[in-house]
């Protein structure tokens, strides 16, 4: 028992050391995402350093018993003939003693009856020491609660609850019934003794006290639950690792949603499992104290079990106060009372978010008269007709009304008509996840949206991300992609970014209006950064804070002529570019070359041909060391341009009744040998004659993995 405590407190440690390392160890998932899959956020450096400390000297505790229960001597007494010498020597020890004895005798009363009361309560038998236990097991029982209430506000699902419920409640029954009827504590002790390995290699029972009774409690709540905890999400997760694969091999880099195992994942399910591994994690002081209190607890409870196994003669008959009728009542009415509040939390808040299907997670809160949601997520992956995704469900009020409690955390939104950002969510403190895609967020107030002949955009006029934005200080994820032909963002303020030192994730795609991208120098834990179809934008912003970077994504992006300097970026683990980028042969690496086609007027978008840059300009030039990094990743930057024959076209009205809103059929598209009905990029199922997806179908159905096939659509993919 107390090595398996040992390493659980081991995993912690590292669990808020290196989250993403820990979890993708257990879930295997390191090979997603480049490790990134979970999106753990380190902890800030003075919560970093209470875990760290608390669970090192917890760990460094469960050690010290384990040395202690494997390293005991045995005393050996040996008897020798007594000598003359021997009679001398003793008898001037009895001379000493008595004179100690009469000393001994003078002392002052007052101090020895302090002496006494010492050793009483230290004493395992004394009524003293027995209180103090029951002081004890109110204290765990209060850690217990704290915990529990933690366990309902993060939105556990209903088995955890309920079985954290039952181990608190059952500890407080079971401390009550046994002093409640004394006489009765070997009935319990007989149906849940310890067995154990003596050390000549026997197996037997043995009744140590019943403080074995109540360890079990402590060890259910310290290790057993959150054992089982990650077990559960480790037995649930399921993702097609198949699929992933054949997505990875077929899809170039550049496609986006395709390749990103976090896009492809289903992200109800790996919310759930993200909350409930991070809430093992230690977030705050109160949960410093909780977490690290009752791990304090049960190793001062095994320190002293381990000593009443290497002194069997200190053993007591009861650890509690005999037939202590109100403590007993205490406990009962505490048990009852919690077994109240947490049914009626349940009930409650599961009552007043019944009608909002979208909230995915919320906390279990018993005077909720508004739905506490956690999680909102309302995604429409693959629109069947023209008009569901040109003309998408508004969401708007939904957003709004399950903000205005404050506890919204999360919000996924795919093919939803976000036409204004409600103020509701300033108030949502703890807002950590925002993932906005083909969204429509100005429908009424859109001038125009349309590809002409696949060589221009012309730009619409949307709204703004709110100047209160930046309040939202906790957000580690930030994702927006425009609509299309909704379009997307024209501006973001200037220090939106400024006090978001978690934000790890920012990925902003589809806004091809955005000219000016705001300060980043704030976003110091920042490890992915993507941009992606932005025809307007000109300039990245400065990278000099960006440290911890791990992942930049810069695609399709035509009118980028330079890098930011990448010097202060140490630990890149993936650069990937796709489609034009000037920056490559106009100089800005070193050697210009215009006849590289990269460089040359664009065949899809119409960008003007690039220049070289001015040879005397060195601060348009990169460094030393954003070329190493540009040497490092050439498998993946400075690719081939895109032809009009690469391109995605955006579904178009015809396209889209051809396909009738089914995936996989074979159509025709006009110059294209064969044309399959797809979603690309979570857009409306359309014709297109990319050959990306068509091999990726048919590697699907020839390994028999993904979706079922159709032989009535997909016999010409290789389905039977």
């Amino acid at each position: 028992m107390v090595l398996l405590c040992l390493m659980w407190t081991t995993w912690l440690i590292l669990l808020n050391s290196v989250p993403n390392a820990a979890v993708n160890r257990i879930m295997d998932t390191g090979a997603f995402d480049d490790g990134s899959f979970w999106l753990f956020v380190d902890s800030p450096p003075r919560i970093y350093r209470l875990a760290i400390v608390g669970l090192s000297s917890v760990g460094l505790g469960y050690l010290l018993i384990l040395v202690k229960l494997l390293t005991k001597r045995r005393c050996v007494t040996r008897i020798l003939p007594t000598t003359k010498s021997d009679r001398k020597v003793n008898a001037r020890t009895n001379s000493i003693a008595e004179t100690v004895n009469n000393i001994a005798t003078t002392l002052n009363r007052t101090a020895s009856r302090s002496l006494g009361s010492a050793a009483l309560l230290v004493s395992n038998d004394s009524l003293a020491r027995k209180r103090i236990n029951l002081c004890v097991k109110f204290v765990d029982l209060a850690l217990e609660t704290a915990m529990l209430v933690q366990i309902l506000e993060d939105g556990s699902p209903l088995g955890h609850v309920a079985g954290f419920a039952f181990i608190v409640v059952a500890n407080a029954i079971g401390c009550a019934l046994i002093m409640f009827f004394p006489s009765r504590t070997k009935l319990f002790e007989s149906l849940v003794d310890l067995m154990y390995v003596t050390r000549e290699g026997t197996v037997g029972y043995r009744r140590f006290t019943d403080t074995s009774f109540y360890n079990r409690f402590d060890l259910l709540i310290a290790v057993g639950y959150p054992i089982f905890t990650v077990w559960y999400c480790f037995s649930t997760f399921t993702f097609d690792r198949t699929k992933f694969a054949i997505n990875l091999e077929v899809f170039p880099p550049g496609w986006r949603l395709e390749t990103s195992a976090g896009s492809i994942a289903d992200p109800t399910q790996t919310i759930i499992i993200y909350k409930i591994l991070g809430s093992l994690r230690i977030s705050s002081v109160l949960n410093f104290f909780t977490r690290v209190g009752i791990n304090i607890t049960l190793a001062l409870k095994f320190f002293r079990a381990s000593d009443l196994i290497n002194n069997p003669s200190r053993q007591q008959g009861e650890v509690y106060p005999k037939q202590n009728g109100v403590a007993a009542a205490t406990l009962v009415v505490f048990a009852v009372l919690l077994i109240v509040y947490t049914e009626e939390s349940i009930r409650t808040s599961a009552t007043v978010c019944r009608p909002h299907s979208e909230c995915v997670t919320y906390a279990h809160r018993w005077t909720a008269l508004e739905c506490p949601c956690l999680a909102l997520i309302d995604n429409e992956i693959a629109p069947k007709t023209y008009a569901e995704w040109t003309n998408p469900k508004n969401v708007t009020d939904k957003v709004a009304v399950l903000a205005a409690t404050g506890d919204l955390q999360i919000i996924q939104l795919t093919n939803r008509n976000f036409a204004v950002i409600p103020n509701e969510i300033r108030g949502c403190t703890k807002m950590r996840y925002i993932q906005f895609i083909d969204l429509n967020y100005s429908r009424i107030r859109t001038k125009a949206s349309q590809f002409i002949n696949h060589r221009s955009l012309v730009y619409t006029q949307t709204k703004t991300i709110p100047v209160w934005m930046k309040e939202l200080r906790k957000l580690e994820f930030l994702r927006i992609e425009g609509h299309p032909v909704g379009g997307g963002l024209v501006s973001l303020p200037d220090d939106i970014f400024d006090d978001m030192s978690v934000l790890t994730t920012l990925h902003m795609a589809s806004n091809a209006a955005l000219t000016h991208f705001p300060s980043v120098l704030g976003l110091t834990n920042l490890k992915l950064f993507a941009v992606a179809t932005s025809f307007s934008l000109v300039e990245l912003p400065a990278f000099d804070n960006l440290s911890n970077l791990e992942r930049l994504v810069v695609v399709i992006t035509p009118l980028l002529t330079r890098l930011p300097d990448l010097s202060a970026i140490k630990k890149l683990k993936s650069f990937v570019t796709m489609d034009r980028g000037a920056w490559c042969c106009n100089g800005f690496l070193g050697k210009c070359d215009l006849h590289n086609p990269l460089c040359d007027v664009h065949p899809v978008w119409g960008t003007p041909a690039a220049t070289c840059l001015p040879a005397n300009r060195m601060d348009l030039t990169a460094s030393i060391a954003t070329r190493d990094i540009a040497a490092k990743f050439a498998q993946s930057i400075c690719g081939d341009v895109l032809r009009p024959a690469d391109v995605q076209p955006l579904p178009a009205e015809d396209t889209m009744i051809s396909c009738n809103g089914v995936l996989y059929h074979q159509c025709t598209f006009p110059g294209a040998l064969e044309a399959i009905c797809y979603n690309a990029r979570f857009m409306g199922i359309a014709c297109t004659p990319s050959k990306y997806p068509i091999e990726m179908r048919r590697r699907q159905i020839a390994q028999g993995v993904g979706d079922p096939c159709n032989p009535e659509y997909e016999a010409w993919l290789g389905c039977k």
